[in-house]
C-alpha cells in the first residue's frame, strides 16, 4: 500500500508542476469513478448470494424429488413438484440476467466516464494551449490546424509545398514520363 501511495503523490506532485487545473481535475475525477464502481460492485455482491442460494434450492428440490419419485408418482403430485422446480429455475434465470445486465453495463460505462474525462480534461485545457501555441507562433495539430499557417511556409519550420516529399512535387516523379 506505501508504494502505490507514493507513485500517487508523485504523480500528483509531476501533473501539478504541468498544469494545476489538470491536476485539481484528475483528483476530482479519480474518486468519483472510484466511488461509481464500489457502487456497482455492492449491488452485485448480493445479487451473487441470490443467484447461489437460488441453485443450491433448486439442488435440493431436484434430488428430493428424485428420492422420493415413488412416493410422488403414488400421490399424483408430478405437476405440484414440477411447477416448484420450475419456479426456482425461473428465478436462476431472473437472477442471472439481472447479474449480466450490470456486468455488460459496467464495461462499457466505465470506459465513457473514462472517455468523457479525457475529452472534459482537453476541452478544459485545450483553450490555454491555442492560446499559448498562437501567442508564441507555435503550432500543433492538436490545437485544431489541418494545414500549416501562411507564415511559417518557406521558413522551414513546416515544409515549403514545392518540397521534395511531397506527393506531386517536382522531383517525385510527378513531372516525369512513364
Amino acid at each position: 500500500m506505501v508504494p502505490l501511495a507514493l507513485t500517487v503523490a508523485g504523480a500528483a506532485l509531476m501533473m501539478l508542476r504541468i498544469d494545476a487545473r489538470l491536476t485539481l481535475m484528475v483528483a476530482l475525477m479519480v474518486p468519483l469513478f472510484y466511488l461509481l464502481l464500489k457502487v456497482l460492485g455492492r449491488r452485485l455482491r448480493p445479487l451473487s448470494s441470490q443467484w447461489q442460494q437460488a441453485h443450491a434450492d433448486s439442488v435440493a428440490i431436484a434430488e428430493e424429488n428424485l428420492s422420493m419419485l415413488p412416493a410422488i408418482k403414488t400421490f399424483t403430485r408430478e405437476p405440484l413438484e414440477s411447477a416448484r422446480y420450475r419456479d426456482k429455475i425461473e428465478s436462476i434465470l431472473h437472477l442471472s440476467n439481472q447479474e449480466r445486465l450490470i456486468y455488460a453495463a459496467l464495461g462499457p460505462g466505465a470506459q465513457f466516464l473514462a472517455a468523457a474525462g479525457m475529452v472534459l480534461m482537453l476541452w478544459q485545457l485545450g483553450g490555454p494551449a491555442r492560446a499559448h501555441a498562437r501567442r508564441n507562433g507555435e503550432f500543433s495539430v492538436v490545437c485544431g490546424a489541418a494545414d500549416p499557417p501562411r507564415e511559417f511556409a518557406g521558413r522551414g519550420v513546416w515544409p515549403d509545398p514545392a518540397h521534395p516529399w511531397r506527393p506531386g512535387a517536382p522531383g517525385r516523379g510527378a513531372d516525369r514520363a512513364t
